[in-house]
């Protein structure tokens, strides 16, 4: 168990943290622009069930093993 208090993060927990809001505001970003449950590689929709399990998803299957290839 960790001797942190309840708002001391450890440095994992608050680059984790870090991330988790940079992937909201960028949703948020596309939802103002209109491309929001679109895949940003490809401009795939996105079905709502991949929107529910993710609602920040980026990236289609594909375009995301490309990334991840390439």
């Amino acid at each position: 168990m960790s001797s942190l208090g309840p708002m001391e993060e450890t440095p994992d927990e608050l680059s984790s943290l870090t991330k988790q809001l940079d992937d909201i505001e960028a949703a948020m970003e596309r939802l103002d622009q209109g491309t929001y449950g679109r895949c940003q590689g490809c401009g795939t929709q996105f079905d709502a069930s991949a929107l529910e399990r993710n609602p920040v998803v980026e990236l289609c299957v594909n375009c995301a093993q490309t990334r991840n290839n390439g």
